[in-house]
């Protein structure tokens, strides 16, 4: 599913020359702000110096960070970020905010990353390999780290079991509040051996800035992330807010444990074992989510930001003022990377 290619921004950020990173009006669709008690190990990746948010990733280890590949590497990048581009914004409810930022001293992508996705699903449910470790360069104490969902655990989900969604990014458009840590809850549609669909009407998911981002599952009140943010359904008719594909983490725990030892990383971190009625997942009492302004909701083709539908008048020279003056450049030593607009066309990002 396409959801940041260049065409886009310029059919729904009106003047096509505005060179800026855009997204819908929710972080988290239909999601609420995070507490404290709701950080778990979501971490923001962010650029070294001004620390701009561009990706969300899970702590897995003291010193270990899963997230999507593609916030990593894309087609006009494919060799990938080098580890003194990226750091790690830590106990954060706002990315530009952490409690603390470690720099990254290890970058694996997965190697199959960038393949052909094969998938016979309707909504392109198969195996992407979108997963990527980051290790940082040295254990962190102010987040806690996820234990990765079991087999036996990920064996007792099925249909409508629910999950909790996390992610960074732009909360409202004509405010341009970018950073803040959002959640919600969605449910286990489907699987393939390697990734995971969730969401459904009324419920939260993901959209771009949430790319990397954990889904977790709570087995006796304690997190297990289930898998990564990945991409949206190939066969929503709407840009964001009409299910997630994920990166089960479990699938991979191999390459992952591989990956650590070779960079002498901390090891993954263990949960204990469930109780047997702890298997019904089931997760804690939910917030009531923040109303919304209708305003700001969008409309079937995901573009909108206005209740008509227009991009035009006050809103539109707003937007267009908001975009210009939030854009980012990353540049490496030698040259310009590509923006993270012009990744590939599976990208949550």
């Amino acid at each position: 599913m396409s959801l940041l290619l260049p065409a886009l921004v310029a059919a729904c950020a009106a003047p096509a020359e505005v060179d800026a990173w855009f997204t819908r009006t929710d972080a988290i669709v239909r999601g609420w702000q995070a507490s404290n008690a709701e950080l778990y190990a979501t971490v923001a990746l962010v650029e070294p110096g001004d620390g701009a948010m561009f990706c969300t990733g899970a702590l897995v280890s003291p010193d270990v960070v899963l997230t999507a590949a593609h916030c990593l590497a894309w087609p006009g990048a494919p060799e990938g970020v080098t580890p003194d581009e990226v750091e790690i914004a830590l106990g954060a409810l706002d990315a530009e905010a952490p409690a603390e930022r470690r720099p990254v001293r290890a970058i694996a992508l997965h190697p199959a990353h960038g393949a052909p996705i094969a998938s016979d699903d309707p909504a392109g449910v198969g195996r992407a390999d979108d997963l990527a470790v980051l290790v940082l360069a040295a254990p962190v104490d102010v987040q806690a780290p996820a234990p990765l969902l079991s087999e036996a655990e990920l064996a007792s989900m099925g249909e409508g079991a629910s999950l909790l969604i996390a992610g960074y990014g732009l909360v409202d458009a004509r405010a341009f509040d970018a950073g803040r840590l959002y959640v919600g809850q969605t449910a286990w549609l489907r699987r393939s051996p390697f990734e995971l669909l969730a969401g459904g009407a009324e419920l939260a998911d993901v959209c771009m800035g949430d790319s990397g981002g954990p889904a977790y599952a709570f087995f006796d009140g304690v997190p297990r992330l289930v898998g990564v943010t990945s991409r949206g359904a190939d066969d929503s008719a709407v840009l964001c807010g009409d299910r997630g594909i994920y990166t089960l983490a479990p699938a991979y725990r191999a390459w992952i444990e591989g990956v650590i030892a070779e960079a002498g990383a901390r090891p993954l971190v263990e949960a204990p074992p469930a109780q047997a009625d702890g298997l019904a997942v089931e997760l804690e009492v939910w917030p009531e989510p923040p109303t919304q302004d209708p305003d700001l909701l969008d409309g079937p083709d995901g573009c909108t930001f206005t209740a008509d539908r227009r991009l035009g008048g006050p809103d539109a020279l707003l937007l267009a003022v908001l975009l210009l003056a939030g854009v980012r450049q990353r540049r490496s030593r030698t040259q310009r990377k590509p923006r993270r607009d012009e990744r590939s066309d599976h990208e949550k990002a």
